[in-house]
């Protein structure tokens, strides 16, 4: 089996981010790349106010999955907003199970947001 790397999205990565979420044919059109500029504003604010919110997984260097996720601070959960597989290539490859089992290493740290505790729970 391929390694896969997973990592979290910061500002080195950001980009990668933003283009997976994009589909190829529309990456030239003036209303996606629009969209760009707005979503890396919001991203940079997110990852300034609570640090890692998604993590990539990359194949043969190439990002091929992410998970996004985000804290609901009143009930102290941590929620996965979308997990997503690229192109039909990265399939079947253990890519979703990787970036699943890495957000919930993390999810076992204490979160600075979360008074220095874990979360709660985690829902979908």
């Amino acid at each position: 089996m391929e390694r896969i790397e997973v990592k979290d999205v910061d500002a080195h990565n950001v980009e990668d981010l933003i283009k997976f979420c994009i589909p190829i044919e529309k990456r030239e059109n003036t209303l996606f790349l629009e969209g760009e500029k707005v979503k890396k504003r919001w991203l940079t604010s997110v990852m300034k106010r609570y640090g890692s919110f998604a993590k990539l997984a990359y194949l043969k260097g190439k990002p091929a999955g992410m998970i996004q996720y985000q804290p609901k601070l009143d009930k102290k959960l941590m929620v996965i907003t979308c997990i997503f597989v690229s192109e039909k290539e990265f399939f079947r490859k253990g890519i979703g199970k990787a970036l699943l089992n890495a957000f919930l290493d993390e999810m076992k740290e204490p979160k600075p947001y979360f008074g220095n505790d874990v979360p709660f729970a985690i829902i979908t």
